[in-house]
C-alpha cells in the first residue's frame, strides 16, 4: 500500500503487525508521518525506515509492535507517530539541523532525538494539527 510518492506501508509498519492485519495496519499510523518522511525525502535523498541499511534489517524503526521489547513501553513509535531515519549520503546530524533552521517546511514535527547522541539515525515524532512553537529536540 501506497502511503506517499515514495512510501510503502511495509517500510513504516513492523512485519509481524502487517502478517496480522494488511492493509488495516495504515489505520495505526499519524497521517502526517508517510507526508512528513516524504518532504525529508524530497530533500535528502535516500532515506530508510523499516528495511535493509548497511547491511542490517531494521523492522521496529515505524511502528513497533505494542507489547514488544524494542523501545520504551510508551514510545511514540507504538502509538505509530514516530520514524527512525536513517539516510544515505547525508548525515542525520545535517538534516536535523535543516529542519530545525526551516521548521516550517515540516509543521508536524513535533519532537525529535538529538542526532549528536543517535549519531547513525534521525528520531521525528509527528502530531496530527500543525506545530505550534518549535520543535523540541531532546536526549534519548
Amino acid at each position: 500500500m501506497k502511503l506517499a510518492p515514495n512510501w510503502f506501508l511495509h517500510e513504516l509498519v513492523h512485519p509481524d503487525i502487517l502478517d496480522r492485519i494488511g492493509d488495516r495496519a495504515a489505520d495505526f499510523l499519524n497521517p502526517n508521518l508517510a507526508p512528513t518522511l516524504q518532504s525529508i525525502r524530497d530533500k535528502f535523498g535516500v532515506m530508510v525506515v523499516n528495511g535493509m541499511y548497511s547491511g542490517k534489517l531494521f523492522t521496529s524503526s515505524g511502528l513497533r509492535l505494542p507489547h514488544g521489547h524494542v523501545g520504551a513501553m510508551l514510545s511514540s513509535h507504538k502509538f505509530g507517530c514516530a520514524a527512525d531515519c536513517k539516510f544515505m549520503g547525508v548525515k542525520p546530524i545535517d538534516v536535523q539541523s535543516y529542519i530545525i533552521n526551516n521548521q516550517d517546511e515540516f509543521p508536524y514535527i513535533s519532537r525529535m532525538e538529538s542526532a549528536l547522541v543517535t549519531k547513525t539515525w534521525l528520531h521525528i515524532e509527528t502530531q496530527t494539527e500543525k506545530r505550534e512553537g518549535s520543535i523540541h529536540v531532546f536526549n534519548p
